[in-house]
Order: C-alpha cells, then sequence, then structure tokens
C-alpha cells in the first residue's frame, strides 16, 4: 500500500512534513508514506518551456498514477490554497477528465493552531480536490498526533480522514498487525527522484527524519467497548492507552481515583474512570453494570504483596486471592451476559510468570496467578459456545515505577534481564501488545491460551 504525502515543503522541520509523518502514525501497517514536496519546482502553468519543470510535473503524476491514495497536508495560516499547490494540480490534471486524482481517496490534514486561515484552506483543498474527482474522506481525526513518543498539537477541524483510509483499499480485509515495513520514501525537488529512509532510524534536528513508533493498529477494535480493572497506572495504564490508539471506548476501573481521573483526563472523551474496590464483589457488580456492556474484559488489577512463609495468616491468604484471583471471576460473570447478547467478546487474564518460578516471598501471589490459567481455561470452555474467547497472559519482570519503588534494586534489575533470552526490560508496552492483540479480531481463532511476554526469562 503506498499513500502519497503532498506538501509544499521539503524541510524536515516545516509545519507540513511534521504534519504528514504525524499522520503517518494512524496509517494502516504496513503502508509506506511517499513524501512529495517538490510542489514548488514545478513551473507556473502558463510556462511550459522549462524542461525540468516538466521532470517534476512527470514525477508527480507518475507518484499519484502510482499511489493508492493521497494525502495533502495543508499550511497552518493560509486563508487560502498556497498557488504553487494549486499550479501543481492544474499540470497534472490536463485535462481534467484524465485526471490521475479520479477516484483516488484522498483526504486533506492540517492544524488550525487557532488560525481561522488554515480551516479555510482545509476548506478549499477539498473543493478543489473533489471538482478534479478525487474521492475526499472527510471525517473526524483526534486532537493529537504522535510523533516519535512525544505530542504534536494538532487540532484538526474536520477530519478522521486517515482512520477511514485504513479501509479504503481493503475494506473486508484487516491488515497485518505489525509494522516494521513501513518506510518513508522522498521525493527531491530537483530530480524527481525517490530515496528510502527507514522508519526506524532517527537523525538530529539538522536533518532529521523522525521516527516513527512501530505500533500495530487494529481496525476491529475501533469502536469497540473495553473494561480495564486496575487501569489507573502501570501495565492497565498503557494497556488503556493502547486501546484507546485504537479508537475503543474505554472504562478504567481502579481503587486509586487520583490515578485513575488522570488517566481518563489525559486519553479524553473515549476513556472514562470507574472507582471501585475490585476485592468487593458487590461493588465490582455494580461497577460493571455503570460501565455498560462491553466486548473486551481486561481483568488486569492485581497486589503482588511480599509476605514470609512463617507470617501468612488466614486473613492474608485470602485477601491475595481476592485481589489476584477471585476477582477476575466475577468481573467475567458480570461482563458476560453482555458479551453473549452481542454476540461473542474476549476476556485477558492478566496470570504471571510466577507461578512458574516459584519465588518464596510470593508464595500467595504465586498460587493466585496459578489459579488464573486453571479459570481461563475452564472459562474458555464455558464460554466459547457463545463465542466468548478467554485468554491469560503471564508478564515476566516488569519493572513499573511501584516495581522499582518496592521490590526492586537496579541491581536486582540487571540480573533478571541477563536472566532473559532477550537481553532487554519487558515493559508495559510489551504486555499492551499482547492485550490488543488477543482483543482484536485477528485473534478470532485463539482461546484458552497462556501467552507468556517474559523475554524467555529462564
Amino acid at each position: 500500500m503506498k499513500v502519497l504525502g503532498l506538501s509544499g515543503s521539503l524541510r524536515a522541520d516545516s509545519h507540513n512534513s511534521r504534519l504528514l509523518r504525524a499522520a503517518a502514525e494512524l496509517l494502516p501497517p504496513g503502508a509506506e508514506l511517499i513524501v512529495f514536496g517538490g510542489l514548488k519546482a514545478i513551473p507556473p502553468y502558463d510556462q511550459d518551456d522549462e524542461p525540468a519543470g516538466h521532470q517534476a510535473v512527470d514525477a508527480l503524476r507518475a507518484a499519484i498514477v502510482d499511489a493508492d491514495a493521497v494525502l495533502v497536508a495543508t499550511p497552518e495560516y493560509n486563508h487560502s490554497l498556497p498557488g504553487h499547490f494549486k499550479n501543481a494540480l492544474d499540470w497534472v490534471s490536463r485535462p481534467i477528465t484524465e485526471s490521475p486524482l479520479r477516484s483516488k481517496p484522498t483526504a486533506v490534514v492540517g492544524a488550525s493552531t487557532g488560525l481561522l486561515g488554515a480551516v479555510w484552506a482545509q476548506a478549499e483543498a477539498r473543493k478543489v480536490l473533489a471538482a478534479l474527482g478525487a474521492r475526499v474522506i472527510d471525517r473526524e481525526l483526534p486532537a493529537e498526533l504522535s510523533v516519535d513518543g512525544s505530542w504534536l498539537p494538532c487540532p484538526l477541524p474536520s477530519s478522521r480522514a486517515i482512520s477511514t483510509l485504513r479501509s479504503a483499499w481493503q475494506p473486508r480485509c484487516s491488515p497485518p498487525a505489525h509494522r516494521s515495513s513501513r518506510r518513508f520514501r522522498t521525493c527531491p525537488r530537483k530530480c524527481g527522484g525517490r530515496r528510502v529512509a527507514s522508519c526506524t532510524r532517527r537523525r538530529d534536528a539538522s536533518g532529521s527524519l523522525l521516527r516513527v513508533n512501530a505500533e500495530a493498529v487494529y481496525p476491529s477494535l475501533e469502536g469497540r467497548r473495553v473494561l480495564v480493572t486496575g487501569g489507573g497506572s502501570g501495565i492497565g495504564a498503557e494497556m488503556v492507552r493502547g486501546f484507546a490508539r485504537n479508537g475503543s471506548q474505554v472504562a478504567v476501573l481502579d481503587i486509586d481515583r487520583e490515578a485513575g481521573e488522570a488517566v481518563a483526563e489525559e486519553l479524553g472523551p473515549r476513556v472514562r474512570f470507574v472507582e471501585c474496590d475490585i476485592t468487593d464483589v458487590g461493588a465490582l457488580r455494580s461497577a460493571a453494570a455503570d460501565a455498560g456492556p462491553v466486548t473486551v474484559l481486561i481483568n488486569n488489577a492485581a497486589d503482588d504483596q511480599r509476605y514470609e512463609f512463617e507470617d501468612i495468616t488466614p486473613e492474608q491468604w485470602d485477601a491475595a486471592q481476592a485481589v489476584n484471583l477471585r476477582h477476575q471471576f466475577f468481573m467475567a460473570q458480570a461482563v458476560g451476559p453482555g458479551m453473549r447478547a452481542a454476540g461473542g467478546g474476549s476476556i485477558v487474564n492478566l496470570s504471571s510468570v510466577a507461578w512458574r518460578r516459584g519465588p518464596s516471598d510470593l508464595l500467595t501471589y504465586a498460587t493466585a496467578k496459578a489459579g488464573v490459567i486453571g479459570l481461563t481455561n475452564a472459562l474458555a470452555t464455558a464460554l466459547g459456545g457463545d463465542r466468548i474467547r478467554v485468554n491469560a497472559i503471564a508478564p515476566g519482570a516488569v519493572m513499573t515505577p511501584r516495581q522499582m519503588r518496592l521490590w526492586h534494586t537496579p541491581e536486582s534489575r540487571e540480573r533478571l534481564v541477563a536472566a532473559q533470552a532477550i537481553p532487554r526490560d519487558v515493559t508495559e508496552r510489551d504486555i499492551a501488545a499482547a492485550a490488543l492483540f488477543l482483543a482484536a479480531d485477528d485473534s478470532g481463532m485463539i482461546t484458552r491460551q497462556c501467552l507468556y511476554v517474559d523475554g524467555g526469562l529462564g
């Protein structure tokens, strides 16, 4: 899949270039963004005696024909489209009935930054493209787009255009779940040729090509209603971010009001917080009812409190099972009828590698997490007839801020990483990636499984 990005400037730090790179985050997995920034090299329409200019026109026309869709970045301040942009469209659309843009899926992106001129520029771009026969996509884009882990403020007055582009090519097919093949191609202004640069390469500000984060996008998750327990911090919060990025409607259940509200405020209207003590089954059921029917349940909440063998009391044992195991069953019981009515769903239970490694100070926790595996298997059998899938994830040594604050040191962290087959930290994002896959339709025939995300911890 090739997406042609039209920008008036090749400067890496220009507004339009940054906007196109940011918008690439919303393109389908595996897509190539080909940025054609040489529009200013095309001669005025009434001057047809410049061979170099004709080469640029031919390069642009060929790029449009070769692309599966077109993404147009408009300026942030102009009250109309720049002359060189309209001039370029005049050249490649002669005659208008043979414009390479005819029936081509086309989206317009731009940032208003508080300036009304940008709104007018986008509106004019849509009118011009529609007049040339382009199939202009016009819906609502998210308010912010991610670039290399930071946020580019980008209030877009009208269009989630790129989301619709995800299905413009293959509306009945889900794209592959990885983005590793996507790369940027740039058409230099003078020669119209193509230069390939890896999307994983990061350059400095003097010649920057910002690295695009390789995160999977699952079209089936868009609009899906999701409930995440313990979603206010750590692994749970990262899962909430992943679902929100995929367009899901997420209910966050957590006992920590401050943390839960902070996540909801960070991610906007797609995410709402419901305060709940999951060890109280009555409160759990009320919170599930408050969240409404969901088709994805992430049973994430847990507490890995440490105890010495000789010191464990019956109350501590029961409390450990309540916070790490019991609530997973009762939450599944609470959301099951809604999933059944919806025609199916996905439940993901969080276990841990602790049940296999058996550390002595995690005896109560490891026992509960072993129980999660048994619960997952039994639930998968009980609910499979209703097309409800049930799987587990067993995270490895994820060094969340809480883990580093309470239990670990830099030295113990290094020892655990050294014990892994893959010598790097297992992060919250790694666990969230597994949860997104198991929640999406891409894993539609996977149930009664436990996915170990531990870097091969021995």
